[in-house]
């Protein structure tokens, strides 16, 4: 069985990580000169560090800005009256998740429901500056988002290696030929999702904090 097929029958089976189906689909990118997949599979292992509008859609999603308040231990939603915070608060929260696809994996063989990733230094700052007695400020992501995060990734090797063998690129042992390597080149360096190149560039990871296996938050007050 050549190597698309071995694939495509990894991708299948529930069992095998989508880290791992990343790293096969690495090489065959690469032994094709699919420079876009090469490079999508690729920031997938390591992480995004492009520019927001490049990421993936399915990396988008919408998370909850919490603060955490040290007096009940509890992390509390920061919300605020004034419309100005308001729409920066929402951008915020808008903000894709970078991560690598081993770090969202390796979450999600925990039991927590939600995910927190502290903002950073300079973000902080100036939350505090806002409230000199806010306490750590994070974005809080469900379980259910990494896990639609990770199947769409699994779902898009799918969808490239029937792409691949529809084409009659199937390989042999470890290589390719002449022929398949030209099929690849004429199918496009760059795969996408409706009318969205999945090719990015990367991104800086920021780290991610495991909830309470409930998270329950506890509402409060106006923290802004």
């Amino acid at each position: 069985m050549g190597l698309v097929l071995e694939l495509q029958q990894q991708a299948l089976d529930k069992k095998e990580t989508v880290s791992d189906l990343l790293r096969k689909a690495y090489v065959i990118g690469r032994k094709l000169g699919l420079d876009g997949i090469t490079n999508w599979a690729q920031q997938e292992i390591s992480g995004f560090s492009c520019s927001t509008d490049k990421i993936p859609s399915y990396r988008q999603g919408r998370a909850e800005l919490k603060a955490y308040n040290a007096f009940n231990g509890g992390w509390w939603p920061v919300e605020t009256d004034d419309q100005f915070l308001q729409e920066k608060f929402s951008q915020m929260t808008a903000s894709p998740f970078t991560q690598s696809m081993g770090e969202i994996e390796e979450l999600l063989n925990s039991q927590s429901l939600v995910f927190r990733a502290p903002l950073d230094a300079g973000a902080q700052r100036a939350m505090e500056t806002l409230n000199s007695m806010i306490g750590v400020v994070a974005l809080e992501h469900n379980r259910l988002f990494l896990v639609e995060i990770r199947e769409a990734v699994r779902n898009l090797v799918v969808k490239w290696t029937c792409d691949l063998e529809a084409e009659g690129i199937l390989g042999e042992g470890m290589s390719f030929n002449k022929e398949e390597r030209e099929r690849a080149g004429a199918m496009g360096d760059t795969y996408h999702i409706g009318n969205q190149t999945i090719v990015a560039g990367g991104m800086d990871n920021s780290q991610i904090q495991q909830g309470d296996r409930n998270s329950a938050t506890t509402p409060g007050n106006k923290l802004i």
